[in-house]
């Protein structure tokens, strides 16, 4: 059997080359290294047969972002390419089930003359497919450029793109935002597992398949990120992890909890983005004309109400706060998207709105939907450039909870 050449480019310091063996011409031995040792990026070309398997280069965490320049089966033979992330070994191309913190991702050329050409996702302990078909984007037709990207750890954000759909460019970082997406998963129902960094990952395609796709691993997402909210938020400033973006963001705060509140009041969560670094004042009336910041509150005012309203542009809807989310009867989460001049916030399960799917947003079931107000609202800039907190008032317990928060470039809509 004719010898695979893996062809690898490291990003990594010279000496860091030599210790992860790193030979002249891009080629690695399939030797393992402590993750140390590892880079944050590598690229892989598949120059030969892959029916059996291709491990591919190692980087020095999980995967954050994934991208396959020339990705092509054929079509109507069955024939197949995927991707298998968190393995020990090699599980064939279409293993019974995977394991809690692994994932599958298949493009299947169809059949004739059924079934169809799709993409399916699989995570987490199931061999079902998680997310339900993808419609063929024309990879069985010619080589395309399609990239991913995963979110957060446990329960992570699946992001996926095409190059030329939606006006997404694999090769251009600043084109994969959320809207731009082919497809999106937000939530795997009981999966919740981070996906392995310290396993292997492997590229399969049917022995039918001629093409030599190459591949790239980083460990950081182009298009979000996630930040776990720890004790350094309660009655102080959490600084958030950074996503920049002139194309507004959308946020989603999990499982906000204020059900142990009981008799005690005016405890309230602050979602503030925009603002400058190392701030430590809080965020009421933080907001001035223009400025680009954008301020969420939510939670239990003085008078044991649920309350929930925006500032931004010196304006604030605290005024005439909502009332739609009691915080004190369950756990919730909400998702927003700001976008200057819009600002649209929606409530897990409220008016058949789902922060876990993206299609089910829309300005009809949001909770709050503002396009226009007194003060002109039209720059981006801070929310581009500027540092985004998370802030749980009270000097002492009990607080609302708040586990996470998610920040991604680009909005739903």
């Amino acid at each position: 059997m004719r010898k695979l050449v893996k062809k690898i480019a490291c990003v990594l310091p010279l000496m860091a080359l030599f210790a992860l063996g790193c030979a002249q011409g891009g080629e690695v031995a399939s030797t393992s290294s402590s993750v140390a040792s590892l880079p944050a990026t590598c690229s892989q070309t598949i120059s030969g047969g892959a029916s059996s398997g291709v491990e591919l280069c190692k980087i020095s965490g999980a995967i954050g972002h994934a991208k396959i320049t020339g990705l092509k089966t054929n079509s109507g033979d069955h024939s197949s390419v995927s991707l298998a992330l968190g393995f020990d070994s090699f599980p064939g191309s279409n293993p019974a089930s995977i394991a809690s913190n692994q994932m599958r991702i298949q493009w299947y050329g169809g059949g004739t003359p059924a079934p169809a050409a799709q993409a399916n996702m699989y995570y987490g302990g199931t061999s079902g497919s998680n997310m339900g078909t993808i419609s063929n984007t024309g990879y069985t037709a010619g080589a395309q450029s399609v990239c991913f990207d995963i979110v957060g750890g446990a329960q992570p954000q699946f992001i996926y793109w095409v190059t030329g759909v939606n006006s997404a460019d694999c090769s251009d970082d600043s084109t994969l935002t959320l809207n731009r997406a082919v497809a999106v998963k937000f939530n795997w129902g009981t999966a919740d597992a981070s996906i392995a960094a310290n396993k292997k990952n492997y590229y399969y395609a049917s022995a039918s398949i001629a093409s030599t796709p190459t591949i790239e691993l980083k460990t950081t997402p182009v298009s979000g990120c996630s930040s776990m909210v720890t004790s350094a938020a309660e009655n102080a400033n959490q600084a958030l992890c950074s996503v920049s973006s002139t194309n507004g963001k959308h946020f989603r705060i999990e499982n906000i909890d204020g059900t142990a509140l009981g008799t005690a009041t005016s405890k309230y969560f602050y979602l503030a983005s925009g603002f400058e670094a190392n701030r430590t004042t809080g965020f009421n009336g933080a907001t001035t004309t223009d400025d680009g910041r954008f301020v969420l509150t939510g939670g239990k005012n003085h008078a044991s109400a649920n309350w929930t309203y925006l500032d931004f542009s010196g304006e604030s809807t605290s005024g005439a706060p909502l009332t739609t989310v009691d915080y004190q009867a369950s756990t919730t989460t909400l998702c927003a998207d700001v976008a200057p001049p819009r600002t649209t916030l929606w409530a897990h399960n409220v008016s058949g709105a789902d922060c876990n799917d993206r299609s089910t947003l829309t300005t009809g079931n949001a909770i709050l939907h503002k396009t226009t107000g007194t003060n002109p609202w039209t720059s981006a800039a801070a929310l581009a450039s500027g540092t985004d907190y998370i802030r749980i008032s009270g000097s002492t317990a009990p607080r609302i909870g708040v586990t996470r928060v998610l920040i991604f470039a680009g909005t739903a809509l």
